[in-house]
């Protein structure tokens, strides 16, 4: 089981009530902000590469010219100012994104932990904010080892079996950090040595584990269906769009009420 009778009540009351609208809101700017910035940048960074390469097709590679002193590119200008401006659209678009999870996202969480009053819900938001960042900067901290240390053990061996291999560690590597944080974030109320108390009682427990990977495994059909069902008609994508929004949103209610203590 999922739930226990009361955890099960409290959610039904939750994802039915109006306060989860606004969570769902909430969740919808979150994303929106998101695919909205990711969007936008991705078409900017792909003309930016796109004038780079433009500028590298005309360059000379005629050894025999190169010899005779006839450079390889007449000018550099135009590669240098396609690549400048490259570097400042990803500088950009990392620094939008950054104030996105800055901002939105520990708001998102805060509202999750008011309507599902959780005891000492009075957790005032600069400190709810501060404990919050801390975990995200230790999980991000954790999780760049990680791949700073694969790179380097694998920099000599850099085969497409090899990328793909570090590509299945790294992604193995992010759910189960991603877990711990969410024990980690079900706890905040809680002070510091009690959460950590807290975190080593619930990490290791069998239902925890199975009740995240079952939330993963449905967010990961979601996302198929998502792809499959929105090119069908309008009607199908919106109501496709607006059920996974709803399920990511009841997915942190769940997470909250499931992970923390009862009261």
């Amino acid at each position: 089981m999922l739930f226990k009778t009361e955890l099960k009540r409290r959610f039904i009351d939750i994802i039915t009530s109006r306060r989860f609208m606004l969570l769902f809101a909430l969740q919808l700017i979150f994303l929106l902000a998101i695919f909205g910035t990711t969007s936008f940048y991705q078409i900017k960074i792909l003309e930016d590469v796109s004038g780079v390469l433009e500028n590298l097709d005309q360059a000379n590679f005629d050894p025999t010219q190169i010899q005779a002193g006839t450079p390889i590119l007449e000018s550099l200008a135009g590669t240098t100012q396609a690549y400048d401006k490259m570097m400042g659209h990803l500088k950009e678009f990392a620094l939008i994104m950054l104030l996105i999870f800055a901002t939105i996202y520990p708001l998102l969480w805060y509202y999750v932990y008011r309507i599902t009053k959780i005891q000492n819900t009075n957790l005032r938001p600069k400190r709810f904010y501060l404990k919050f960042q801390i975990i995200n900067l230790l999980s991000a901290f954790v999780l760049l080892s990680i791949i700073v240390l694969l790179y380097l053990y694998n920099q000599n061996n850099l085969s497409q079996e090899s990328i793909s291999n570090i590509g299945k560690i790294i992604l193995a590597s992010f759910l189960i950090i991603h877990y711990f944080w969410i024990i980690a974030i079900s706890n905040l109320h809680l002070p510091p040595k009690k959460l950590v108390k807290r975190w080593n009682q619930e990490v290791f427990k069998i239902k925890n584990v199975i009740s995240f990977l079952i939330i993963i495994i449905i967010l990961t059909v979601s996302l198929f269906a998502l792809y499959f069902l929105i090119p069908i008609s309008t009607l199908v994508s919106i109501m496709t769009i607006i059920l996974f929004i709803a399920f990511l949103a009841g997915s942190k209610v769940y997470w909250l009420i499931n992970f923390s203590p009862q009261q």
